[in-house]
């Protein structure tokens, strides 16, 4: 019983020590932002996350910096969020045609759309998404004609269908 109380006394002594420690927060200061433009410059092409993170915490610290440093990795930090927002829109529109969810792939298709106007898979699987929801139909169809605009134009249809005439039929 003595031994317990010593070592829960031994614990919160060290959790009061511990908190100033934790709670500080980093200055925006010449050798933090050199030290995070550096980071996120070495990483910024292979590893990118790495250098998300850099920028991110450059950002949260430095928010008034008016720096070339910060220019340079708000330019980063927005590209990288579009990106990553434009992938999970397509991962979210890719589980949507598996899971048959034809409501799901119009509004997400129209989202992909809006960032990539010439996606010929995503307007094909569009147009058809009304033969599977008969209240899709007449949305649908503006994407099924769209469709076929682009199959006769050339555009692939690879990921969807086999060849040009399975796409047109």
């Amino acid at each position: 019983m003595k031994r317990t109380i010593k070592l829960l006394a031994l614990a919160a002594a060290l959790a009061v020590f511990a908190v100033p420690v934790l709670a500080q927060t980093k200055e925006c200061t010449d050798e933090f932002k050199s030290a995070t433009y550096q980071k996120w410059y070495d990483n910024r092409k292979d590893h990118q996350d790495v250098a998300f993170q850099a920028a991110d915490e450059y950002l949260a610290v430095c928010p008034n910096d008016d720096s070339p440093y910060k220019t340079a990795i708000k330019k980063f930090w927005d590209a990288y969020k579009v990106m990553k927002a434009g992938a999970d829109t397509t991962q979210q529109f890719d589980d949507a045609v598996k899971q048959k969810k034809y409501a799901e792939q119009i509004r997400l298709g129209k989202q992909i759309l809006a960032s990539t106007p010439d996606a010929p898979a995503v307007v094909i699987i569009m147009g058809v998404a009304g033969l599977g929801d008969a209240s899709l139909l007449s949305e649908s169809a503006q994407y099924a004609k769209q469709a076929i605009e682009l199959v006769e134009a050339g555009k692939p249809v690879k990921p969807v269908f086999d060849n040009k005439d399975h796409a047109l039929a």
